[in-house]
């Protein structure tokens, strides 16, 4: 129930705070004392991503940094293991926001807790690297995802890639 309310007011209402204020009360004795589970804070995680800020980034969407890495905290001092949304969702809030080191950061915690990148996660750390103007990272990743259990690399890889190194001026290279 708590999950739908924050949700609706999210998505519905566009009200974030409010979503984060009925997730801290619900926690208390006095109302139930139930315990978040990794939908209820991929919930609040994706509001707090995509939550309009004073200072709005390129895309036009904002991210509330601090708050979403001490969920991911909370997370893991509740015994909570946070899945590949979890991450998905920081980290393309990361990426769209132009703040590499946290991208990079909770890309190598991923890999740590052993959480499984999807195809999103792939494309999504491309364009972080494609940001960064290293398209030889690009060409990794995109080798990894090519050759991974997902059916190969997708049209969104692929202009990745191509994008990665007309960024840097090596159009040859884009051609391949």
């Amino acid at each position: 129930v708590y999950s739908q309310l924050m949700d609706h007011l999210i998505k519905k209402k566009n009200d974030v705070d409010a979503a984060d204020h009925l997730f801290q009360k619900m926690q208390l004795e006095s109302f139930g004392g139930v315990k978040p589970n990794v939908v209820v804070y991929n919930i609040l995680l994706r509001g707090l991503c995509n939550q309009q800020q004073g200072g709005l980034s390129k895309n036009g969407v904002g991210w509330h940094r601090q708050r979403c890495l001490e969920l991911l905290k909370e997370m893991g001092a509740g015994g909570i293991k946070p899945n590949t949304s979890t991450f998905n969702t920081l980290i393309s809030a990361a990426v769209s926001n132009g703040d590499q080191e946290a991208a990079s950061k909770l890309f190598r915690l991923m890999t740590d807790l052993k959480v499984e990148p999807d195809r999103m996660t792939f494309t999504t750390i491309m364009k972080h690297f494609s940001n960064q103007r290293q398209p030889e990272e690009v060409e990794k990743i995109f080798a990894q995802l090519d050759a991974g259990p997902f059916g190969g690399a997708d049209k969104i890889a692929f202009n990745c890639l191509i994008g990665a190194y007309g960024k840097v001026g090596e159009l040859a290279r884009a051609k391949e």
